[in-house]
């Protein structure tokens, strides 16, 4: 099992290394980039920001460290292509107070610094606000997604790439006792991720196309 694990961990450590790059390409390239959900980005920029904390507080293994500063990478780049399309104030509102949340966190592990006996709670804390956000991001998508009947904006190579970390973080979580928002929050994801990959199918098509029938 120890095998299983680590191959795990080194494999989702490659695949985290590279697995938001399709959809940082579809963001460039895309006209769709406006069907992205801000709350989307929002909930996984904060998680990334909570994990980047809590990995250099909880996590001893390098792999998570070095993914969690690349995954938050990625975000930030993201970060300002929306700010690029953001067409009203309430979209530059929400990005602005997402930024926000960044320094907030940082200023927790500095604080873990100056106090040490806070370091268990402050870790817990950004552990369950890192899943929470993690396991919800996607669901402001998906509700998007079916709005507009559409899926255009998220790349289906980022999703099966996503699909094979989730999987990976399932079993190192387990097997190196994780904190329980990394053991139980991994496979609410991996649903979320299904469910979005189903939609990049369902929706691959205009409604009235579909099937070659006509819709209303």
């Amino acid at each position: 099992m120890h095998v299983i694990a680590s191959s795990c961990l080194n494999l989702s450590f490659f695949l985290y290394l590279l697995y938001y790059l399709p959809q940082l390409m579809k963001n460039a390239h895309s006209t769709g980039l406006r069907d992205f959900s801000l709350g989307f980005h929002c909930l996984a920029i904060t998680a990334a920001t909570a994990d980047l904390c809590y990995a250099f507080l909880l996590i001893h293994q390098w792999q998570y460290r070095v993914v969690s500063i690349v995954y938050f990478s990625y975000l930030l780049f993201q970060h300002g292509q929306l700010y690029r399309v953001c067409s009203t104030r309430s979209e530059r509102y929400l990005l602005h107070l997402c930024t926000a949340m960044i320094p907030l966190c940082l200023w927790c592990l500095d604080l873990t610094h100056c106090h040490p006996a806070y370091a268990l709670v402050i870790a817990a804390g950004l552990g369950w606000v890192e899943r929470c956000a993690s396991m919800l991001a996607k669901l402001p998508q998906l509700l998007k997604n079916r709005r507009l009947r559409s899926s255009r904006a998220i790349s289906r190579l980022y999703l099966y790439l996503n699909l094979i970390v989730t999987l990976c973080d399932i079993v190192s979580a387990w097997y190196f006792h994780w904190g329980p928002s990394s053991r139980y929050g991994s496979p609410v994801s991996l649903c979320f991720t299904l469910l979005l990959l189903y939609q990049s199918y369902a929706y691959q098509y205009p409604q009235r196309q579909r099937w070659g029938r006509t819709y209303a």
